[in-house]
Formats: C-alpha cells, structure tokens, sequence
C-alpha cells in the first residue's frame, strides 16, 4: 500500500514537469521573432534623354519602379516650354512630355527628376534637349553683272545644312551646298546679246518647313557702241583738232586742241568702220593713210574703248595709231 501511494506521487510529479515544460516551451516560441526576407525598392528610368526637334514635338519615357515616385521638379516649377503627364505614380508608369514649339534660334536644356517615396532610394534624371529653330538668310539678295561678265559674291547665314538650285548656262555658283554661313562665289559668262538677261537661283535648307530664300542676277546686254577719245603728245601749232568720219564722209567725234597738247574724254560712237582725220590749219580736215598708201580705216568693236593718237615720227612727219583701251 505504502509502495503504491509512492508510485502515484511520483507520476503526478513527472506530469507537473511535463506540464511545465509545455508551457515554457509556448511562451518562448511567443517571444522568439521568426526572420523575413525584405523587398528591395527599385527605380530607373528609360530611356535617360530626349531630342525635341525645335517645331515642338510630344515623346515619352518609362518609370520602373515598385513604389511610389514622382517628379521632383514638379514640386518647384518645370520651364514653360515643357508638360509632363502624370508627374507622379506607384509602380511602372508610361510618362509624356511635350515640348512647344522653340521660335529663337538657340537650344535650350532641362534636366528632369524622378524621385522615389522611399527614402535612400538613389533619384533618377532625364536630359532634355530641344534645338533652336533653323535659320536662312541671304544677302544681298540681288546681283548685277556687266555684259563682259564678272565674279561677284553673297552670303548664305545659316544654323544648318543649306543647297542651291537653279543654275543657269551663263552662271557658275560655288559652293553648291554648304552648312552654315558661307560666301558664295557666282561668275557669269559674257553677254553677246544687245539685250540682258535675267535669273533667279534659290537657297534653300535641309530642314523642311524653313523659307527659301532667293537671289535675282541681272547682267547687262552687249553694247552696240564703242567709245573713242583723241590725244595728242605734242603742241603742234598746225595740228589743231583730231577726229573720225563714217564711211559717209560725216565727221562724227572730234576734239580741238589748239595747239596745245592734251587728251580728251571718251565720245560714245555707234560700232562700226571709221576714217581717222586731222585738222591741219593750211588744209583743213585730212584723211590719214597706211604706209602702203591706202586710206586708213579701223573697226571700233561694241563695248571697246579706243584712243586715237597723233605724235611726231623719227622723220619728223606726223603718226596717228588707234589705240584699244579694253572694254567699259
């Protein structure tokens, strides 16, 4: 009986413990904290620059994220030539921006940035480029050339790639193309026709929407005169005037010189043959002759200018020669 009560006192006892144990054993597995993984915030952008054309244009860009972001230069003032929407969001988004149209002739630049909600998260940024509005001129816009043709040049001013059209048989224009401010060399040839002659070339640039700019060459006809002036080197006191007669026997340019020496100015004759003469105070006016003893007679060329001169020979005797000056 003693044994007995002994073997039951001893079991409550290991139940007690076992017990106890139970209960310790859920109050740690309270107080124990269980580790988790933690989520990384990300943020990037794509792609990191945009080029706005300067007539304005609307693109896009992409924000990755799993959080919150916005755009921080939303929170202060973007410049006035931009719009983006949306300007913030939570997880990826497709962002538009719109730029207006850029009327000067400079770029502009902004940089815009995405911000997460998180903090440490490292910001994102955009370069935005818009180029400045293209640019052509000319000056001076027309161009005038004498018959016997002439080089002459303009200016193209220019932010960019430029060509020109419009070239004529008569007209030689370098360069062609160009980017930028160049000179431009125009030649024209001679101008056999009495009458002028008239063309236009264009400039035009290699961005589409700028005017074309135009130039006008105007080159003068071939004259149908020539022009004569008279010299004598000496002061020959019977040798007085000096002049020319047609084929008619008509005295039609002449100069008095007295009998001083001297020269005269050009006299504007029609073209054709004409007859040296001199004015001899014992004779009057007299023809002059070729050595061979034939009348002397010269062809004054349109567009030439001409001297007719009267000088003393080794011999003594009296020379006329018909000296060509070149063309006016």
């Amino acid at each position: 009986m003693e044994k007995y009560i002994y073997m039951r006192l001893s079991l409550l006892k290991i139940g007690k413990v076992i017990l106890s144990l139970f209960v310790v054993s859920v109050l740690c597995t309270r107080c124990i904290k269980i580790p988790y993984e933690e989520t990384t915030i990300s943020l990037s952008v794509s792609p990191s620059s945009l080029n706005f054309p300067s007539s304005g244009a609307s693109q896009s860009f992409t924000v990755s994220s799993n959080e919150y972001w916005y755009i921080e230069s939303y929170k202060f003032k973007l410049p006035s030539w931009l719009s983006i929407t949306p300007t913030y969001g939570y997880n990826s988004a497709k962002i538009t921006m719109v730029a207006d149209r850029n009327t000067t002739s400079v770029s502009r630049n902004e940089t815009i940035t995405i911000r997460s909600g998180v903090s440490g998260v490292n910001d994102q940024s955009i370069s935005v480029t818009q180029a400045g509005a293209t640019t052509l001129s000319v000056s001076p816009s027309s161009l005038s050339f004498t018959y016997s043709g002439e080089s002459k040049t303009f200016t193209v001013s220019s932010n960019n790639g430029w060509s020109i059209s419009g070239a004529h048989s008569w007209l030689t224009v370098s360069p062609m193309t160009g980017n930028g401010n160049r000179t431009v060399t125009v030649t024209a040839g001679r101008n056999t026709s009495s009458s002028s002659r008239n063309a236009t070339i264009t400039v035009r640039s290699d961005v589409s929407g700028v005017s074309a700019q135009n130039i006008t060459m105007t080159q003068a006809g071939a004259p149908t005169t020539a022009q004569i002036r008279f010299r004598k080197d000496g002061a020959y006191s019977d040798r007085t005037q000096l002049g020319i007669r047609n084929s008619s026997g008509t005295l039609v340019a002449s100069y008095n010189f007295g009998s001083s020496a001297g020269t005269s100015s050009y006299y504007s004759v029609t073209a054709g043959t004409y007859y040296p003469v001199v004015y001899r105070s014992s004779d009057g006016w007299v023809y002059f002759y070729f050595s061979d003893g034939s009348l002397a007679s010269h062809n004054l060329s349109a567009g030439y200018r001409y001297t007719y001169r009267l000088y003393r020979n080794n011999s003594g005797g009296y020379t006329g020669t018909l000296e060509n000056d070149g063309t006016f």
